[in-house]
């Protein structure tokens, strides 16, 4: 202790730890203190991930930072959206619009009540019958719900537990084999009877010869209705209509005969029960949609027209001659003056002296008879049928 002491009041302890080279014997025991320079950083090698300023952030700044601001491309990142997001799959799968190429779809059939179960190849084997097929594409899957898209329940074979069938489209190498194509109606495929019809034709059919079916059920499949309309003739198709996003059926449809005579017996069965619901059944009328007005075809009118005049036995257009203008003319001259002369002596009849009375209550008048068409139909139609 008496040595350090005698140290400290000789040499302070601050010229210990100074900058300056220190002569006494104890220097060595404590290290000079150095100051490392500060490194320097290059910002501006840095990539600028935010959008802000390089020498900004060098100097310690805050950035300000807009959120607002979206990415450079919208489409990748609905598309990123896409891929996690199974809604939005359904969602863009259901809103994706159609495209139509009118060379390919004239060689293309449309295959309905097809077992789901069936295979491409099993589909080819069946039309290459007809010719060489280049493509088969499935549609109007009912998905198992709604987070899961058609594409992949196709995929993966899952449906909804009320649908056992499905639709597809054939495309043939030429529109003559697409036509030969449709000859395979009808067919039995696994049990359920398949309907072939001409794509882009699908939505003209003939009214006189179909039927329309309200009240069905949801669960409804075609075979319940094929079973049911089979007993009143050949029948050609049926369709059910189904929503395009759930895929299960609207409850009407259409059923669509060979011979129009089969319309007559299939009304009989109104109020028939199919699934446990009574069918409603009437005559296929063509309704106009909303915005839209049906252009009657003129010529189709016109030949009616003459076929019923002919029918009644009209004048002859070659025998023309004075006396067959006469015979033309005379009876609308002679049934207009007997209708005024009618409606003034049936004025004159009425005493002058007793017109406010009123009305007779004695006087005895027949009934006016109603003509209703659609019985006459009827009428004739059940003459027909007990023949």
């Amino acid at each position: 202790d008496s040595l350090l002491q005698e140290m400290t009041e000789s040499t302070p302890i601050v010229s210990m730890v100074s900058d300056t080279a220190d002569t006494t014997p104890l220097a060595g025991l404590f290290s000079k203190s150095v100051r490392k320079p500060l490194p320097v950083y290059d910002y501006a090698a840095v990539p600028d991930r935010v959008g802000g300023d390089a020498t900004a952030q060098a100097g310690g700044e805050d950035v300000d930072i807009d959120e607002d601001e979206g990415p450079e491309d919208p489409m990748k990142e609905k598309k990123e959206v896409q891929k996690h997001d199974r809604m939005a799959q359904v969602k863009h799968e259901d809103s994706k619009p159609r495209q139509i190429n009118p060379e390919t779809e004239a060689r293309t059939v449309f295959v309905g009540n097809l077992p789901s179960s069936i295979k491409k190849q099993m589909l080819k084997s069946l039309f290459s019958q007809a010719g060489k097929v280049e493509s088969v594409r499935f549609r109007c899957a009912a998905r198992p719900d709604l987070k899961t898209t058609k594409k992949v329940a196709v995929i993966k074979q899952k449906f909804h537990e009320e649908r056992n069938n499905i639709s597809a489209y054939v495309r043939m190498a030429t529109v003559e084999e697409a036509e030969t194509a449709c000859s395979i109606n009808n067919t039995q495929v696994e049990g359920l009877t398949i309907r072939v019809d001409m794509a882009l034709k699908g939505k003209s059919h003939d009214n006189k010869k179909a039927v329309f079916l309200g009240n069905l059920d949801f669960k409804t499949q075609e075979e319940d209705i094929r079973k049911l309309f089979s007993k009143c003739g050949e029948v050609e198709n049926v369709r059910l209509v189904r929503d395009a996003a759930t895929g299960i059926g609207k409850g009407f449809g259409y059923v669509n005969f060979v011979s129009e005579d089969s319309v007559g017996l299939a009304i009989r069965l109104n109020n028939q029960e199919v699934c446990t619901r009574k069918v409603r059944v009437t005559r296929a009328v063509r309704k106009a949609k909303p915005g839209k007005v049906i252009v009657a075809d003129s010529s189709n009118r016109k030949e009616r027209r003459e076929g019923k005049f002919k029918a009644a036995g009209g004048p002859n257009k070659n025998k023309a001659g004075p006396s067959s203008k006469n015979k033309a003319v005379r009876p609308n001259k002679k049934r207009f003056d007997r209708s005024q002369s009618f409606k003034k002596g049936k004025k004159g009849d009425q005493p002058e002296g007793k017109s406010f009375q009123g009305l007779s209550s004695t006087s005895d008048k027949k009934p006016k008879r109603s003509f209703n068409k659609t019985l006459q139909r009827n009428k004739i139609i059940a003459k027909k049928l007990a023949g």
